[in-house]
């Protein structure tokens, strides 16, 4: 039952810390847009563009993992989060 209770918190732990990433991501990218675009930098636009498309995708995998156990969960009827 410990080791249970240990995976749990570490599966439920490294969501939120994924989610929290994904966040900063979409922070830095904006930021990156924003001063690419006003100081007339056309590269630095486009790296904040595709990393905000990496945190899209990272969100999408992350949500799609979630579910997935929120699945199996329901199907078992064994509680992993």
């Amino acid at each position: 039952m410990k080791i249970r209770r240990k995976l749990c918190l570490k599966i439920s732990t490294w969501f939120f810390i994924k989610i929290q990433i994904i966040l900063i991501l979409f922070v830095l990218g904006g930021i990156g847009v924003i001063a690419g675009a006003g100081g007339d930098n056309p590269e630095r636009a486009q790296k904040g563009k595709q990393t905000i498309t990496a945190a899209a995708i990272g969100f999408v995998i992350v949500f799609a993992a979630y579910w997935i156990v929120q699945l199996i969960e329901f199907i078992t009827g064994i509680s992993i989060l």
